[in-house]
């Protein structure tokens, strides 16, 4: 397990005691009463709604249609979860389960292409252990492209590719063409949501959102959860979520968990190392939250884990062809300690008679700089920078010939 006992925020019910109350409630309408020949599927994402309606339908059987043998509770684990999340889902969540017999499946993605499908970490009716881990995890992806999660289009693309997809695989792989029902845990207050995601129903797949049934909002379901198990849940997400958590959620975590700081903050520094304009947040920096949160400790693990880490002089250079439109190339150059490459930075730099700018921790050298006056498309960016040695290189198929095309003119400048 990760981390130490929950703390408590009311009077806990026994978990004895919790499983004995679900055991009596559960048959007061027997199961085999309850007609249904098609699969149910719980999104389970360890947060306050999908967790409540778990719960109630244990509690108060009335309340589903479908007999629990037919119930399949099902997460996708991206990693870097709340400690608090993982530690609900393993003292509270799973003995229920376990209990009930309940099929409960965990998968996460098995690397950064679609051809590394899926793996399955656990797949039984005894869940005991909650794999917040994951596999291969959205900090690694973040990492290796040197970015922070993004929204494109009106989606999140890191929930798209770290849950939706290994869900969806899953259920291909284990259901087949059978028909099943897909439960979401989107509540009364989130019609949007709704009308979204019944667009994608299929004939295979139909959906229901029982806390809209109920006309259940956020606030109901964390009462109900604190009055059935004593315990108050916390939303469920990355620690580095600019999306589902403000800074304020996320500093109180920091102050509880210092390793899930250290683990954003570094996120957005190589993020920002390349582009300073790739913050958390849109207005502001996660590190400015955490220094007016007053969490030295956090700042100063922090501060040794950058000390710590190989680090690499990358190369970046960016083709823009519209205003925010562009395509980038990032090449590691040098790997080395931290203070080795900050030399080879000065030393690429003099050779290039280009200044270095300090920016706090960061150095960065402009070699060609981008007009932020001009409308004529396409420029060219490109620096070198230091960050710690994380960043993969990559760029587009397209990307050189766009340079060359690009930096022609730049080129017979220089030769006339």
């Amino acid at each position: 397990m990760s981390g130490g006992a929950i703390q408590k925020e009311a009077p806990p019910v026994a978990h004895h005691r919790l499983l004995a109350r679900c055991r009596r409630r559960h048959h007061s309408i027997p199961a085999c009463l309850v007609r249904a020949t098609t699969t149910v599927v719980l999104n389970l994402g360890m947060g306050v709604e999908s967790s409540a309606i778990l719960v109630r339908w244990l509690f108060e059987p009335e309340t589903r249609w479908f007999p629990l043998r037919k119930l399949i509770v099902l997460t996708a684990q991206v990693g870097d979860e709340g400690r608090r999340t993982h530690d609900l889902m393993e003292q509270v969540i799973y003995p229920l389960l376990r209990q009930h017999r309940i099929r409960t499946v965990q998968v996460a993605r098995g690397g950064p292409s679609q051809n590394d499908g899926i793996v399955i970490l656990d797949d039984t009716r005894d869940p005991t252990t909650c794999f917040t881990a994951g596999h291969y995890t959205l900090r690694q992806e973040l990492l290796a492209a040197g970015t922070v999660p993004q929204y494109a289009s009106g989606k999140r693309r890191c929930s798209l590719k770290f849950k939706g997809w290994p869900l969806d695989t899953w259920l291909d792989q284990a259901l087949g063409k059978r028909r099943f029902v897909q439960v979401m845990g989107f509540a009364a207050d989130e019609p949007e949501r709704i009308a979204k995601d019944t667009s994608f129903a299929t004939v295979q797949r139909a959906t229901r959102y029982p806390l809209a049934e109920w006309g259940w909002e956020r606030q109901r379901c964390e009462g109900y959860l604190l009055q059935i198990t004593g315990e108050r849940w916390e939303k469920s997400c990355c620690s580095y979520c600019p999306f589902a958590m403000s800074g304020s959620h996320l500093t109180v975590r920091f102050r509880a968990d210092h390793q899930a700081a250290v683990d954003a903050l570094l996120v957005e520094f190589v993020a920002m190392a390349l582009n300073p304009r790739m913050s958390l947040f849109k207005s502001r920096t996660l590190r400015s939250d955490v220094e007016r949160d007053g969490n030295t400790a956090a700042l100063a693990r922090f501060s040794a884990a950058l000390d710590a880490h190989p680090w690499a002089v990358y190369r970046v250079r960016r083709v823009f062809y519209a205003p925010g439109v562009a395509d980038r190339k990032v090449e590691a150059l040098e790997v080395g300690d931290r203070a080795s490459i900050d030399r080879t930075l000065h030393r690429y730099a003099g050779e290039a008679s280009a200044d270095i700018d300090v920016d706090g921790d960061f150095r960065r050298a402009h070699m060609t700089r981008r007009d932020p006056n001009s409308t004529t498309y396409p420029q060219v960016e490109h620096l070198l920078t230091i960050a710690p040695a994380t960043v993969a290189d990559k760029s587009r198929k397209r990307f050189d010939g766009a340079w060359a095309k690009a930096t022609s003119p730049y080129i017979q400048q220089a030769l006339i």
